[in-house]
């Protein structure tokens, strides 16, 4: 039984050792894939730095460590100190930022990114009215239009929209404690827009409170927390004053500060949650704050160079600066000399030197003469001279002759002449003389001297005349007879006009008024004689006349005279006559009907909406100021119900 178990011992013990060793292997391989996944991790969040930014210990003086990673992963990556990323989510590959958007802090071979503050081409809607659209790398928005009342845009959407036009019928009664019959609304309310009373004649007014910011904020209560209500009033009833939101509910923003704050539940506003001081960072849409990745500090090594100086090494010899500078011995150096060519030259040695310039031989030079064609020149040789000038003569030179337009001239030749002035011919002078052409001075050339000027030519004649300009007789100068006069112009007396006329609503004296006059033919319908913009002047009484402005070049005739006001609608007068001479016409029995104020002659919705739009903001200076008193009220309103479906002429 013995034997047996030391049988099965033996059997065991080999197989227990190979299971040793395969699992020794496993486990080696396991931890080193672990190390190479550990290492492959720290290579993307640390990319690797520089070998001469890598350092054994603190960074130099100068450099601050940064995020890099060192084939010795117990050396530190230094950069030169300067601004740094905030946050640090900020260092990123310089191809993933666009260049508008790189902040100009410091990274290891990266760049610092500011972050994307809005979506690339998303439209945003400002409290102002302006519609902006996010750039193409989201670093912020550029303009692209304005919307002004009654526009007004919403965010996402890149056009402006346009307020609902009111409807008369669908006004909502006001509360009978709100209706007045009066000519105006007491103290401390106002006209309510859009409210009618069961008396049409009396007015639905309303406390005076602050007005919405802008049309968008007007919505109906279901729509807006009471958080976000601002307790202005909307044009209209039901509805309520409501701010924007200004970010998505409980969503995170992160500040530049390192505040993290958390957006309300009604998008109204951020509540601070809490501060992120370094090492720690936050970033956009994380409620926590997160730890900086501490990198290694290894210690600091020098090294001597051939010249002597101390560089900081990783493999250097000694752990400081002092002790390397101690030992660094910067070798003497010497000036030598040496010959080279005949020249004496310097050079820097380690060792003595033990030659110089004394063996240095110059040789001589020697200033010598020669012969360029038949000019003389120098120039220097090493050798003695051969030749001289002695042998150079100067080219032989002749006068020769040419003709030039019949003209003898000479020239100096190297060759001799073959050609004379034997053939020249002379040219006979010519003169510029002058005569008579009738009553003109003219000139001419003639080879012979003159015998006459112009002082003996006569002055043209100059004759007056007349003619016809339509029925004008009028005057002018001819060198020739006259062939017509004046005795064929038909005189034609023609009408000028002045008119008396009364705007509806108006009894006092008011600024001065444009009115469009238009004259219609009766002979020639839908003809018109004088179609234009005339200005009228009132009395105390409201009457206007174009009391400087008279309507002239009427030719005399029966008309149909048509009238039409600022914002009024158009009248016709029947069968005016106009006779020669001024015609003063009172028409001031009759009114001109108020409430054209968008000008397509009729009072209809229309004018409607653009009254309560310049009523709810009093603006004075548009159409809406009916009675021409400087200001939009009741008044005018009541004025445009009163014509209201009317057409003009």
């Amino acid at each position: 039984m013995f034997q047996n178990y030391n049988l099965s011992y033996k059997k065991i013990l080999p197989l227990a050792a190979i299971v040793f060793i395969i699992g020794t292997v496993f486990l080696t391989s396991f931890f080193l894939q672990r190390q190479n996944q550990e290492l492959r991790s720290r290579a993307q969040v640390y990319p690797t730095c520089p070998s001469d930014q890598c350092y054994a210990s603190n960074c130099p003086t100068g450099m601050s460590p940064v995020g890099g990673t060192c084939t010795n992963a117990s050396d530190i990556c230094c950069a030169t100190t300067g601004s740094t990323c905030l946050p640090p989510n900020q260092c990123v590959a310089s191809s993933q930022c666009p260049p508008s958007r790189i902040a100009g802090g410091t990274c290891t071979n990266q760049v610092c990114c500011a972050p994307q503050v809005c979506s690339p081409g998303s439209y945003t809607c400002e409290s102002n009215g302006d519609i902006r659209v996010c750039n193409s790398d989201g670093s912020g928005y550029d303009f692209v239009r304005s919307c002004r009342l009654p526009e007004y845009c919403v965010a996402g959407n890149p056009n402006c929209l346009t307020l609902p036009s009111p409807t008369p019928t669908s006004v909502p009664n006001c509360p009978a404690d709100q209706c007045y019959v009066s000519p105006s609304c007491p103290s401390g309310t106002t006209l309510r827009a859009g409210g009618i009373c069961s008396n049409q004649s009396a007015l639905c007014c309303e406390p005076i409170g602050p007005a919405c910011q802008s049309p968008d904020q007007c919505v109906l209560p279901a729509d807006c927390p009471t958080t976000r209500r601002t307790g202005g009033n909307c044009i209209g009833g039901g509805n309520v004053c409501c701010s924007p939101q200004v970010c998505t509910p409980n969503s995170y923003k992160c500040e530049s500060n390192g505040d993290i704050r958390k957006c309300k539940s009604d998008g109204s506003g951020y509540d601070l949650i809490t501060h992120c001081s370094p090492p720690n960072y936050c970033v956009d849409g994380n409620p926590s704050c997160i730890a900086l990745n501490p990198s290694p500090t290894p210690a600091t090594k020098y090294a001597c160079q051939s010249n002597g100086s101390c560089v900081v090494s990783i493999n250097g010899n000694f752990d400081n600066l002092s002790q390397c500078r101690a030992n660094c011995d910067i070798p003497p150096t010497y000036t030598c000399y040496q010959c080279s060519n005949n020249q004496c030259q310097t050079f820097t040695s380690t060792t003595n030197c033990t030659t110089n310039c004394n063996a240095c031989q110059q040789p001589p030079t020697y200033t010598c003469y020669k012969c360029n064609g038949s000019a003389c020149e120098t120039y220097t040789s090493t050798t003695a001279c051969a030749t001289s000038c002695n042998s150079c003569q100067p080219p032989p030179s002749y006068t020769c002759y040419y003709c030039s337009n019949n003209a003898c001239e000479s020239n100096i030749s190297n060759s001799p002449c073959t050609t004379d002035c034997s053939s020249c011919q002379i040219q006979p002078p010519t003169y510029t003389c002058y005569d008579c052409n009738g009553n003109a001075c003219v000139s001419f050339d003639s080879t012979s001297s003159c015998t006459t000027s112009c002082n003996s030519c006569p002055p043209a004649p100059v004759y007056s005349c007349s003619r016809c300009n339509g029925n004008v007789c009028e005057t002018y100068t001819s060198t020739t007879s006259c062939s017509t006069d004046c005795n064929a112009c038909q005189s034609v007396n023609l009408a000028a006009l002045y008119v008396k006329l009364r705007f509806e609503g108006v009894k006092l004296q008011r600024p001065n008024k444009q009115v469009k006059v238009e004259l219609e033919n009766i002979t020639t319908p839908g003809v018109y004689q004088f179609t234009h913009l005339i200005t009228f002047t009132s009395d105390t009484n409201g009457i206007y006349r174009n009391s400087n402005n008279q309507i002239t070049g009427i030719t005399p005739a029966n008309y149909n005279i048509y009238l039409s006001g600022p914002s009024h609608l158009r009248k016709k007068i029947a069968g005016i006559t106009l006779t020669t001479g001024t015609n003063d016409i009172d028409l001031s029995t009759q009114v001109l009907l108020a409430g054209d104020i968008v000008d397509d002659n009729k009072v209809d919705l229309a004018d409607y909406n653009q009254m309560v739009i310049d009523l709810s903001q009093n603006n004075v200076t548009s159409l809406s100021d009916l009675d021409f008193d400087g200001d939009v009220d009741i008044y005018d309103f009541n004025l445009m119900m009163g014509d209201f479906g009317k057409t003009g002429d």
